[in-house]
């Protein structure tokens, strides 16, 4: 026998939920649905129980579960604050129907809510732990410049590149015949532009199908080099500052390149990564802390199960599917 508690954080949103069952129910319009089959749909279930008004109380509660700077926000915006309303209302109304039509009764559906009340009250009670555990001055300076000075050596800028490209696609399913004559184009494009007969930014701005750079006429932006792709890294470093390559062949189509500065890695300095330093620290700390509470959880409340099950249940499920 084996004891086992399992956790899951997953929140699941009743909302998007209860939308998707809409639609599959008929209470929503989809495509080719009259007005009159809609207005019919709402008719199959009485809405004389259903709770169908917003008072301040249960209006609060909703506020205060809004982060805090869309609080302050909706409270600026007088506009803004009655869309906030009449989302609510319009929420209410969605449970309404569905719960008209008796979808909360069916045991998956039931299922679900029960699941997605329980998972909201395990984060909840996960992060009000968490919360409570973690002293309000963590990280201290002290703690961010030790993390800092034992780090340092792997806290660099990675060596990067100012690349400039035109690139010209095959597709899957492009013939060789094709291919051949796409490459040829390439050849005949850097032959213009190292002849003078036009300039890189013009030929990117004509043949460049990568859209992002094609609009900054071919300018790719300073690139980090390990992430250049397989089959560009080589050739385009061996290229002279501003010089222009031969058609490059890769799986996505060729690539005519320009290499401008190559700028090498360098040294951060603890201004300029302190936040994220913070951030790093209070995550891994979190980190240590869930461990911790979902391991004393376990032994805690352990949930028992035969070991020799799991194996029957994982047939069961799989021959049934």
């Amino acid at each position: 026998m084996k004891k086992q508690s399992v956790i899951i954080l997953s929140v699941v949103g009743i909302t998007a939920i209860a939308l998707a069952i809409s639609y599959q129910q008929g209470l929503l319009p989809v495509q080719g649905t009259s007005a009159q089959n809609i207005q019919e749909d709402w008719a199959q279930g009485a809405t004389g129980s259903a709770d169908l008004s917003i008072n301040f109380d249960s209006l609060r509660l909703l506020f205060a579960n809004v982060a805090p700077n869309q609080r302050a926000a909706l409270l600026d915006d007088e506009a803004a604050f009655g869309e906030f309303v009449k989302s609510i209302a319009s929420q209410k109304s969605l449970l309404a129907a569905a719960k008209s039509n008796n979808l909360d009764q069916e045991p998956n559906i039931n299922f679900l809510m029960r699941r997605s009340a329980e998972n909201t009250l395990m984060e909840l009670y996960l992060n009000r732990l968490i919360s409570n555990k973690i002293p309000t001055d963590f990280p201290t300076e002290e703690q961010i410049s030790e993390y800092f000075e034992n780090n340092k050596d792997n806290l660099v800028v990675e060596e990067r590149v100012s690349v400039w490209q035109i690139f010209i696609p095959t597709p899957q399913g492009t013939s060789d015949e094709q291919i051949s004559e796409i490459q040829s184009q390439a050849i005949q494009i850097v032959s213009d532009i190292r002849a003078g007969r036009t300039d890189f930014t013009n030929a990117a701005l004509t043949y460049s199908s990568h859209q992002p750079s094609k609009l900054n006429g071919g300018y790719m932006g300073i690139l980090k080099i390990s992430e250049l792709i397989p089959g560009i890294h080589e050739p385009l470093l061996a290229l002279e500052e501003g010089e222009i390559s031969e058609p490059i062949k890769s799986e996505m189509g060729f690539h005519i390149l320009r290499r401008d500065q190559v700028i090498p890695s360098q040294p951060v300095t603890l201004e300029q990564v302190r936040p994220q330093i913070r951030n790093l620290l209070v995550n891994q700390l979190r980190a240590r802390l869930q461990n911790e509470i979902i391991e004393l959880a376990t032994n805690t409340y352990p949930v028992e199960y035969q070991e020799d099950a799991i194996k029957e249940w994982r047939n069961i499920l799989k021959n049934s599917n």
